[in-house]
């Protein structure tokens, strides 16, 4: 069969594209031996040089300057295997006549043209091969059958949703173009003027009729969502005037709840304060108290050691002698069996201050004799272990520690005719002795010269200690009063903590309830002003409503009107719209009342 072609006009079609399509055309019919029919409307006509290649065609079958270099190679191919075929002489002028025979053959053009008007007339006079290379179909009337296939089929392109309504639809444009074709030959006879009616009329009016109705039907849509919109704005802003009422009657006692929680919170806290200052008072009154405590021990303290310091060069002066005295002086001491004098009174007072070995009268006459006190056998029970001894008496704080009060003042009191006497006790006389006499010499005096400063030192360290326990029972209650004022300072935190939780939500409720009244006046405002609009445009929604029903027969009225009525006088128009109209009674298709373009 013969594959239809024809050219897509679009935007930017020009001369350049008509030329491509028909060498494209021309070269599928002659090179690839295809049969091809070209459909060309009146309709496609840009500019007559697109006729004038057309007459070509049909008188010779070629474009004069249509091929390119490359095209002639591929058509002097074709040429050589015809010329071999009918054994003719290969030349470039045959063989491009070989293959227009061939493009002639197999192409077929096929031209639609409306007879209406003088360009049809001019179109034939200036080019005679659509004349006379052509043949010519006049097409008359419509049938029946044509009229409703074309109509049916238009109307299932678009969804236009007719429902039960399609085939009365259809009826209907039937109808509408042949009474439209009897009231032309009507007004041929009464004003002797034509109305040309074509297949193309009745095109437009399936088309008009179908943008017709969905520009209506979106028109109306657009208006019903609109007013529907609006109604529903009212409504809702009705719904929040009620809403926003509620909202103001459960916040206004939450406000009044917290502001009266806020009041006792300020109480609380008040009294918190004022117990936590209270607490600071006392506090500040114990830390003077403690710190006066603490500074009256450590001056004490410091006098005590002021005092010991006095006499620390005698002890060190002691305590050195003592440790140059070698265990065999000892010795030589203990075994010695006769004292002197110094040795006499420097025993005498050793035996005093050391207190632990008294001395008892002999009862051997010998030693009656040389020791008639028993001074010497006494301190031979002292000397008994030398190097125990000297250990014992270089550790002097201990020794002092370890005698009672009383007992050492009645030794001092023992010592003072002994010491107090410069010509027997004095440095001098004593050094003229052994090392050890001058060693347990500085030490009696350091020992003395200790229990003095022990009479003094040692009140001072009393009182010192007793401030000292004051100051830490002092510390002690202080830490308590802290601790108990960290507790108020905690909880007045946590209260001031819920204080601000309230006058942030007391702040919040306030500006919630101010925006809430705002938005209750404004939407009271606006519902009020609007009652009337909202009621009319609800009324309006319903008479948009239905006159969307009639759009299919109001919108077939119309397109008949637009396409149909325009070469008719208005007694003519009237008679067409009547006559539709009736029809649309008769096939029950719903149409405004009163209906008139």
């Amino acid at each position: 069969g013969y594959k239809c072609m024809q050219i897509e006009i679009s935007k930017g079609f020009n001369m350049n594209n008509w030329r491509d399509f028909l060498r494209l055309l021309l070269l599928t019919a002659g090179e690839e031996n295809r049969q091809l029919t070209f459909l060309f409307s009146d309709t496609q006509i840009l500019q007559p040089q697109m006729l004038e290649d057309i007459n070509n065609i049909l008188n010779s079958g070629d474009v004069p300057a249509l091929y390119k270099a490359e095209d002639l190679e591929r058509i002097y191919k074709v040429g050589d295997i015809e010329c071999s075929k009918k054994k003719i002489e290969k030349t470039n002028m045959n063989k491009f006549t070989q293959y227009l025979l061939r493009v002639r053959k197999n192409i077929h053009i096929i031209l639609a043209m409306s007879p209406v008007g003088e360009a049809f007339r001019d179109r034939l006079r200036q080019f005679p091969s659509l004349v006379n290379c052509c043949t010519i179909d006049w097409f008359t009337e419509w049938p029946d059958e044509a009229l409703l296939g074309v109509a049916k089929g238009s109307m299932m392109e678009g969804d236009l949703n007719l429902g039960p309504k399609f085939d009365s639809v259809v009826e209907m444009f039937r109808y509408m173009h042949q009474s439209v074709e009897q009231k032309s030959k009507t007004y041929y006879e009464q004003l002797r003027r034509r109305n040309y009616l074509t297949p193309t009329s009745y095109l437009a009016v399936l088309n008009l009729y179908k943008a017709v109705l969905n520009d209506q039907r979106q028109s109306l849509g657009n208006e019903i969502k609109r007013k529907e919109n609006g109604v529903k704005k009212l409504e809702g802003a009705h719904i929040a005037v009620i809403k926003l009422q509620e909202e103001l009657i459960v916040k206004q006692p939450q406000l009044e709840k917290t502001q009266v929680e806020l009041a006792e919170k300020n109480k609380v806290i008040a009294v918190e304060y004022e117990g936590a200052e209270e607490t600071r008072k006392i506090m500040a009154v114990q830390e003077g108290e403690a710190k006066e405590k603490e500074e009256n021990a450590t001056r004490l303290s410091a006098e005590a050691d002021a005092e010991v310091k006095k006499v620390e060069p005698m002890l060190k002066e002691a305590v050195k002698k003592l440790k140059e005295v070698k265990d065999s002086d000892l010795v030589l001491l203990k075994t010695t069996n006769v004292m002197s004098d110094t040795m006499k009174i420097v025993f005498e007072a050793m035996l005093i201050m050391y207190g632990k070995h008294k001395p008892k009268k002999p009862t051997d006459p010998a030693q009656l004799a040389n020791d008639p006190q028993g001074i010497l056998g006494a301190m031979k029970k002292v000397l008994a272990s030398p190097s125990g001894l000297k250990d014992e008496l270089v550790d002097y704080k201990k020794f002092i520690s370890e005698v009672a009060p009383s007992e050492l003042d009645n030794r001092l009191l023992k010592l003072d005719p002994i010491i107090n006497n410069p010509k027997i006790w004095n440095t001098e006389k004593i050094s003229h002795g052994s090392q050890a006499l001058l060693a347990f010499y500085y030490w009696i005096n350091a020992m003395i010269s200790l229990s003095n400063v022990e009479k003094i030192v040692k009140p001072l360290r009393e009182k010192s200690a007793t401030l000292n326990g004051q100051k830490m029972e002092a510390k002690k209650t202080l830490e308590e009063k802290q601790k108990q004022l960290k507790v108020i300072d905690d909880k007045i935190a946590g209260l001031e903590v819920e204080k601000k939780n309230l006058v942030e939500k007391e702040a919040d409720l306030k500006k919630e309830i101010n925006e809430c009244k705002k938005q209750l006046d404004n939407a009271s405002k606006l519902v009020k002003g609007l009652e009337s609009e909202r009621t009319r445009w609800g009324e309006e929604v319903g008479r948009l409503k239905e006159k969307s029903t009639y759009l299919i027969g109001d919108c077939l009225v119309a397109a008949g009107m637009l396409a149909y009525s325009g070469p008719f006088t208005s007694d003519f128009r009237q008679q067409m719209e009547i006559s539709w109209v009736e029809l649309l009674n008769k096939y029950q298709i719903l149409h405004s009342p009163n209906l008139c373009m």
